[in-house]
């Protein structure tokens, strides 16, 4: 089987979880034979502020503006 790569480059071994894309930091999914499969993605609690930024790279962390 082949591995997956995660966001940061990192090698993933088939079968394990993993976060595939930076831009959706919450969503993991399994690598299977080379290619994320069975993902899931978590919800997070409304920010403790109007405006913000997410922290790239970071599930529901964000920055206070």
């Amino acid at each position: 089987p082949r591995s997956c790569t995660n966001w940061e480059g990192d090698h993933v071994a088939h079968g394990l979880r993993y976060i595939p894309d930076r831009d959706k930091p919450c969503q993991h999914c399994q690598c299977e034979n080379g290619r994320p499969t069975r993902c899931l993605s978590m919800t997070c609690a409304p920010p403790p502020c109007q405006h913000y930024q997410q922290i790239p790279g970071k599930c529901c962390r964000v920055r206070c503006l």
